[in-house]
Parts: structure tokens; C-alpha cells; sequence
């Protein structure tokens, strides 16, 4: 994936979905006055955001690369599938993440995260006492809903209040 990141014109792309880069810090700054704004509506906002940003990116690489061979042979399985999106999200640089447990017929994954860059950046100012990574369980939400749909993520261990990392669990709602 990070070989379809471009650089063209001042233009940011990744998998010809434009994109932005911001500093850590001003996350963090987001997150915090979003919450004095709207309490604990911030959580989903931030959520959402992250959500659509996992479905668009790994939408179009699906739309890129149908057609190859290669990829079709890793799309076949569910699970290949999903464990290829974390290994391309390694190569971006925003942490590392590792595949703990899975069911495949529920499907139920724990997925941990190592240096997120939200928890780091909440920790440059404070500790926290709840998780802070809801872009990124969004983000996680997205990408795999395009495996699995309807998969939802919730992040239940957090860097930034003390875990050494941060945890998610991926499962579809009961209610669906």
C-alpha cells in the first residue's frame, strides 16, 4: 500500500484517495476541544471519520488491483485478506500492528497496536483514563468492513492510559 502513496503537484494520494498529514499534536488538540464542544459525541465523530477514511482507502486498492492474480488469490480468503491490510498498514509508519486471536466464523479478531500516534501524542500531555484511539478504531472498522461487513471496533486497551499498547476487538454487532 505504501507504494501507492504519490506525491504530484502538491497533491498527497493514497490509493488515489487524497490525503492530508497532520502533526500529532494537533490530533490530540482536536480530540480535546471537540470533547469540551460535544462531549462524548467527540468519540463517534472521531470514529465515523476514521471509518470512512478505512472503507475508501481499501475500497479503491480493491478497485486498483482486482484484476491482478495475485491479489485475487489473497482476496479468496477472508482471513489472508484482512492479515495482508495489516501487514500493508505496517508499511505506512504509523505504528505496527499484530493479530492476536481469531474465530473465523464469527469473526471476532483482537488486534494489537504499538505506538499509535494518538496515544503518544495524548501522552506528550497528559495520561489518560479511557481509551483515545477512535480515528484508528475507525480506521480498523472501515478497512475491514470491506472483508467482513458490518464489523465494528472497540478499542479496550489504550497506550495512553498505561497499556503497553493499544487493544481492539473487531466483531460483528449481535444486533445485526
Amino acid at each position: 500500500m505504501v507504494e501507492l502513496m504519490k506525491l504530484n503537484e502538491g497533491k498527497i494520494t493514497l490509493c488515489e484517495v487524497p490525503i492530508i498529514f497532520t502533526f500529532t499534536k494537533s490530533m490530540y488538540y482536536m480530540q480535546k476541544e471537540l470533547e469540551k464542544m460535544a462531549g462524548e459525541a467527540w468519540k463517534r465523530i472521531f470514529y465515523d471519520c476514521g471509518k470512512i477514511d478505512g472503507i475508501g482507502c481499501n475500497s479503491n486498492y480493491v478497485g486498483i488491483f482486482h484484476n491482478d492474480p495475485e491479489f485475487q488469490k489473497i482476496a479468496a480468503d477472508k482471513f489472508n485478506a484482512f492479515s495482508f491490510c495489516v501487514d500493508e498498514f505496517n508499511k505506512l509508519g504509523k505504528g505496527r500492528l499484530e493479530i492476536i486471536t481469531t474465530d473465523k466464523d464469527k469473526p471476532l479478531f483482537v488486534l494489537r497496536y504499538y505506538f499509535s500516534p494518538i496515544a503518544l501524542a495524548y501522552l506528550e500531555h497528559e495520561r489518560a483514563n479511557k481509551p483515545v484511539c477512535y480515528h484508528f478504531a475507525g480506521v480498523f472498522a472501515g478497512a475491514a468492513n470491506v472483508v467482513y461487513p458490518g464489523i465494528e471496533v472497540i478499542e479496550t486497551k489504550c497506550f495512553a492510559k498505561g497499556d503497553p499498547y493499544c487493544e481492539f476487538i473487531f466483531e460483528i454487532p449481535k444486533n445485526r
